[in-house]
Parts: C-alpha cells; sequence; structure tokens
C-alpha cells in the first residue's frame, strides 16, 4: 500500500464517519449532518474561553481544541474545573466539540512510545470530560517522510494498532490528519 493510498482510505474514513455514524448534530429528521467547525489551533495567542466565544460569534458550529504541549489547553494546565468551565461555554453556546487535537509521532528517534500512549489516554479522558454525551474525536497527524514511507509503513500500521487498542477500551475515535511535509 503506498501512502496516498493510506491517506485516501483514512480520509474517506473520517467523511463517513463526518456524515453517517458521528454523534454530532442530529437534525429533527434523525438524519446526522456535518457541521462546519473551526480549529483553536489557528488561535494559539488568544485565551482558550475568548477563542471559543469568537468560534461561536463568527457563526461555527462545532470546533477542535488543540491539547499539545505550549497551549493554554495543553491537558496539565486544565484543572477540573477549568474542564467544567470550557464543557459548560461549549454547551452554553450552542457549540459541538468536535475533535480535540493532540501532534503524536508514530515513529522516529525521539518517539517515546509509553509516552505517547500516555498522551492518547489522557486526550481520551479530556474528550470524555469536554463533550462527555459524544467525546470529541483525537485527531493528530503521523509524521514521516513520504521518501521513506515504503521503509516505514510496516512499522506504522503496526504502531497504529497499538494506538487502537489503547483507545479501544476509552471508547475514543482517532482520526489522521493528512499532512505531507
Amino acid at each position: 500500500m503506498r501512502r496516498r493510498d493510506l491517506i485516501r482510505t483514512l480520509a474517506g474514513g473520517a467523511a463517513v464517519v463526518l456524515a453517517g455514524d458521528c454523534p454530532f448534530a442530529q437534525a429533527q429528521s434523525g438524519v446526522r449532518k456535518p457541521l462546519l467547525g473551526f480549529k483553536q489551533y489557528g488561535m494559539k495567542k488568544i485565551p482558550v474561553r475568548e477563542a471559543i466565544s469568537h468560534i461561536a460569534r463568527i457563526g461555527y458550529k462545532s470546533l477542535s481544541l488543540t491539547l499539545m504541549p505550549t497551549w493554554d489547553t495543553e491537558p496539565k494546565l486544565l484543572s477540573k474545573t477549568d474542564r467544567a468551565d470550557i464543557r459548560k461555554q461549549i454547551g452554553d453556546l450552542g457549540l459541538v466539540l468536535a475533535s480535540v487535537m493532540e501532534s503524536l509521532a508514530l515513529l522516529g528517534p525521539n518517539t517515546n512510545k509509553e509516552s505517547t500512549l500516555e498522551r492518547l489516554r489522557v486526550a481520551a479522558a479530556v474528550s470524555h470530560e469536554l463533550s462527555p454525551g459524544a467525546p470529541a474525536v483525537i485527531e493528530t497527524t503521523l509524521g514521516g517522510r513520504p521518501a521513506a514511507w515504503g521503509d516505514t509503513r510496516r512499522q506504522m500500521a503496526d504502531e497504529l494498532g497499538v494506538w487502537a487498542k489503547t483507545l479501544e477500551p476509552l471508547k475514543t475515535q482517532l482520526a489522521i490528519e493528512a499532512d505531507r511535509k
């Protein structure tokens, strides 16, 4: 399988999730529909509560929060009270938390696999806390270089299997963002 085939397959699966079986916003007819959203990633310098207000005021219906290090939404910086306040604000503004963004690498010399799995578990916990009825999807890139795809694809697939097994009992979905460097 070529890298672009994997990305196409994953993207197709993500589109099916957004259009079909995801718990995001259900129309009165009972048919689920995708929502237009905005990623907080584009608003790093704006405090999270202010960013959420801007996203709602602009007219978006869903959002993605960034849980990566150096962000004010990094999980270790969010107290239980902060998380409850953010969940309430999202609900009060009529928004849906569609995803939480992490930046995890499958492979590489600086990749600590146990640390990565712990970050996945923490992201799942935050996802459930901020969106308890329908936990937000965890979104990440895979890392790696296209030129190395032939050499790394089996390792990447194996590691994704470990990630999936880690998230399965946590009842949290993972979405892979296509990112080519």
